[in-house]
């Protein structure tokens, strides 16, 4: 599998064809490897919906979108950290989610981003576009969101999805990456 983005190193299985097309496969193979012992996600927990019910108020009321996330155990650029049980993470409450109309839905993803060697959880939400063609938002939108070249890791996503005028139903999506994450080594095969 190739590389999604310029910030996301994803496994690919190598081919004797690959060591013709990429004479420096060796030295590919193995920044991938230490990628992967940096970046990483440890626990064994799950993505649960929230506390709080997710809801919608009718019309461009506010839309209250919330997810519980276990007790994360996270490896970003190289920092460990224990991350305490979430039951109401927050990702959008007290406003209207802008565009989310009857019959749209809106991603968004779950991250763990290192700052200056403290990890915390941040949601980047995507823009909210009819059910059928709504998709996550990209690397470089979460790169933007948790501020420059700060390196993180997803470890979850969430759907809601606008069912009416003042209905919602929402979807997770757990994620354990085998490789992970580092913005400025990621490699483009």
């Amino acid at each position: 599998m190739a590389c999604r983005s310029a910030a996301v190193v994803l496994t690919k299985d190598y081919q004797p064809a690959d060591l013709m097309r990429f004479p420096d496969l060796p030295m590919r193979m193995w920044e991938e490897m230490r990628l992967h012992e940096a970046n990483k996600r440890l626990d064994v927990g799950i993505l649960v919906a929230g506390t709080t019910p997710n809801s919608q108020a009718a019309g461009v009321g506010n839309t209250e979108w919330h997810v519980g996330h276990p007790a994360l155990d996270c490896i970003v650029s190289g920092v460990y950290a224990h991350i305490a049980l979430a039951a109401d993470f927050v990702l959008n409450t007290g406003a209207f989610l802008a565009g989310f109309i009857n019959g749209f839905s809106c991603i968004a993803r779950l991250v763990v981003k290192n700052v200056t060697g403290t990890l915390s959880v941040q949601a980047v939400l995507g823009t909210p576009m009819l059910t059928a063609k709504v998709v996550p938002p990209s690397d470089a939108a979460v790169q933007a969101a948790v501020t420059g070249v700060i390196p993180w890791i997803e470890v979850g996503q969430c759907r809601l999805n606008r069912t009416g005028d003042a209905a919602v139903t929402s979807a997770l999506l757990d994620l354990r990456p085998i490789w992970g994450v580092n913005v400025g080594m990621a490699l483009d095969l």
